[in-house]
């Protein structure tokens, strides 16, 4: 590897192993690297790289609430120490407000890595009082919403296969 450009050598690397080196059908007759190659000289380049066990994928449930308030959307921010999607603004989890999951709006699937995540959104309210459970949470200021603004503003979780925008 030539010490004064290692970015050139990596980018070459991961060029040829997109181009020639590739794992469905390996051009070793015209790869520059055959001769040095294990696995053209073992002859088993068409048996490699072996495919990686999959991990069995996780159940991730979470109930979404669409809370309206004087014309105003609740939205939270997803922490830093989330699990998934950290930092993220989000429609809230039931979980974390004081209030009830009332009719079912619909249900989204998403895999994120190993993670098989299920979102439900249901319509809720809250007492004028309540107060969520979190700092990073409110109504923001009423303006009228532009078509396609929370599909915009969500992770693409929230967003997959159905628009919110659909809903009330």
């Amino acid at each position: 590897m030539p010490k004064d450009s290692p970015g050139d050598w990596n980018q070459a690397l991961m060029e040829l192993g997109a181009t020639v080196c590739t794992p469905d059908s390996p051009s070793c007759g015209v790869c520059p690297l055959s001769k040095e190659c294990v696995a053209f000289k073992k002859g088993l380049q068409d048996r490699l790289p072996l495919p990686e066990a999959r991990r069995a994928p996780v159940p991730v449930r979470w109930t979404c609430l669409w809370i309206e308030r004087d014309g105003k959307l609740l939205i939270w921010k997803r922490s830093e120490k989330e699990r998934l999607l950290k930092n993220l603004w989000c429609l809230p989890e039931a979980q974390r407000v004081s209030a009830q999951p009332g009719r079912r709006l619909g249900a989204v699937s998403h895999s994120i890595t190993h993670h098989a995540l299920t979102v439900e959104l249901h319509v809720a309210s809250m007492e004028k009082d309540a107060r969520c459970r979190r700092k990073r949470a409110g109504f923001p200021p009423a303006r009228p919403r532009p078509p396609g603004l929370l599909a915009l503003a969500q992770a693409s979780a929230h967003r997959r296969r159905k628009t919110l925008d659909r809903f009330p």
